[in-house]
């Protein structure tokens, strides 16, 4: 009876939960008879998802939108009637690949995705144009003009005449601009959440036009639950001069999940050889340093959050062993409080702890006894260090990746391509396969062969890592590259060396640096295959 819960379920809340698991955009807050904030079914946004026509409704609430927001829902949800058609000729080993490089419109191609990587995309990296106020290449049908604008913003009486005053004469112009690249990018992560797997994680690159605007927009697609960071990027430690009042040093990485609960914690990145000089304690097992304790803290760890957590551990006297059960009369009987009784939990169940309790330093303080990790070189080289939301190396130098570019085509082909290390870096927090040690649950899912999916990939860069990162570490990861075959300007080195589209550029990006890796190393596993495909 002790267990036996006094009270019914809330089947309301239950059911808002299951359907904000599939719409997360349909959650919203509202204030209740009493007063008080509760989530509650933004119902229109919902029969939205749910129709092939426009759905008109409105009523008070907190909610983020633009005008032709839901004309985007709209085009996200309609079919197309498109298929791929294999390239063969520009492939490499075709039959024996399942990497990928798509020439096409993304937003058609994540459409087509579906069917076969429903589920299925274990990382995603996007690095989309930055809304710098120019038009974008990817003219949507429902793309604003200025005249149906000026009619929905709402900056304009019935008579026409503007309700702004002079000094935010220019809102209206931006206004716009935000809109276009909000129904740009919308649809598309729409479409991209659908195709991560459940423990799958994505990352976008973004500046300060739209970061705020793209925080707001993921919270609702993804939401705001699976919010995992905001990375302050440093691309260029010594400062853009050309910027107004300060010299910019960075811009910023967005990082979302798929569902967040699904995994204990992301990775880490590799360790520096100054890392390693950290582990200076060591026993029979190897080299270790002090690590985090056994009690969880904060309010996530508290007993009543994690109510199996909370049991006794039994210390022997002299602080050199440790159990789940009593082995003495004189032993410590532990439980998991903080220094003014507040009743905590482990990170560790009993039996997982019965099986590690060797693997802790058990130190007798001033306010009782404490567990520390012994945290182990040999799984940091493996696992990675937690990165920090101020993403910075050297080697993330926007130059590095330009100076890459030249290096294997001989001449500055692309602008502003992404760093390889960076995003090696980001797909070794977000796509590496191992198990936490902190806790007997998944810390990666097992999947041997992740998939990799960037659809705005430019020079492709992302597949570049991809193919590195899996001769450094062994891995058998697989990529999607999607890209529109934008034309390259005539007067650029690009058109001039033959490369008429930026696709061009990407495909043979990866056909050069796999044949590099091919001289360097022989733990490609193949990945520098590529199967081309174009969308008709």
């Amino acid at each position: 009876m002790n267990h036996l819960k006094m009270h019914s379920m809330n089947k309301i809340d239950e059911n808002i939960a299951k359907i904000a698991q599939l719409f997360p955009n349909c959650v919203t807050e509202a204030k209740g008879e009493n007063g008080e904030i509760t989530h509650k079914i933004d119902f229109d946004m919902l029969k939205q998802e749910l129709s092939n026509t426009l759905v008109e409704g409105r009523e008070e609430r907190y909610q983020f939108t633009w005008p032709d927001k839901k004309q985007a829902i709209l085009t996200a949800n309609a079919p197309i009637n498109k298929t791929l058609r294999p390239c063969r000729e520009e492939s490499v080993n075709f039959d024996e690949t399942e990497n990928l490089y798509i020439e096409g419109d993304n937003l058609e191609v994540l459409k087509l995705l579906q069917e076969t990587y429903l589920g299925k995309i274990k990382m995603i990296y996007i690095d989309p144009p930055y809304n710098t106020g120019n038009d974008f290449v990817y003219n949507d049908d429902f793309r604003t003009k200025n005249l149906e604008f000026r009619e929905k913003s709402g900056n304009f009486d019935e008579e026409g005449k503007q309700l702004v005053d002079n000094y935010t004469r220019n809102t209206e112009s931006n206004g716009r601009f935000h809109t276009d690249w909000l129904n740009m990018i919308y649809p598309r992560l729409k479409l991209a959440r659908d195709l991560l797997s459940d423990d799958g994680v994505i990352f976008i690159s973004i500046d300060d036009n739209e970061v705020e605007n793209l925080k707001k927009v993921c919270d609702e697609i993804f939401g705001e639950c699976n919010f995992v960071a905001q990375l302050t990027t440093v691309m260029n430690l010594k400062g853009n001069n050309d910027e107004f009042g300060f010299a910019g040093t960075h811009e910023y990485s967005l990082v979302y999940m798929k569902y967040k609960d699904s995994v204990f914690d992301l990775n880490g990145v590799p360790l520096t050889e100054e890392d390693k000089t950290e582990y200076t304690l060591s026993d029979e097992k190897g080299k270790f340093k002090k690590g985090a304790t056994l009690m969880r803290t904060g309010e996530a760890g508290a007993r009543e959050k994690r109510p199996k957590g909370y049991y006794p551990i039994y210390v022997s006297k002299d602080l050199k062993s440790l159990n789940i059960t009593r082995q003495a009369s004189d032993d410590y009987e532990v439980y998991p409080k903080t220094v003014d009784g507040k009743e905590m939990s482990w990170r560790r169940s009993p039996e997982f702890l019965l099986k590690t309790k060797d693997e802790f330093i058990i130190t007798k303080t001033n306010n009782g006894i404490s567990f520390n990790k012994k945290q182990r070189l040999e799984d940091d080289i493996r696992r990675g260090k937690k990165a920090k939301t101020l993403f910075y190396k050297p080697e993330y130098s926007s130059g590095n990746g330009t100076s890459l570019i030249k290096e294997l085509f001989n001449g500055r082909l692309f602008d502003n391509p992404k760093p390889l290390t960076l995003i090696k870096d980001m797909l070794s927090i977000g796509s590496s396969n191992n198990v936490d040690m902190d806790d007997d649950t998944s810390l990666i899912s097992s999947e041997e062969s992740p998939i990799i999916l960037d659809f705005f990939s430019g020079s492709a860069t992302t597949a570049h890592a991809v193919m590195q990162l899996n001769a450094e570490d062994g891995g058998k990861r697989k990529f999607i590259m999607v890209q529109l075959p934008e034309v390259t300007d005539e007067k650029s080195e690009a058109y001039k060396a033959g490369y008429k589209n930026i696709c061009e550029i990407g495909k043979e990006r990866i056909r050069r640096a796999g044949k590099q890796l091919l001289k360097t190393t022989i733990q490609t596993g193949g990945v520098w295959k590529t199967r081309c495909l174009k969308i008709v």
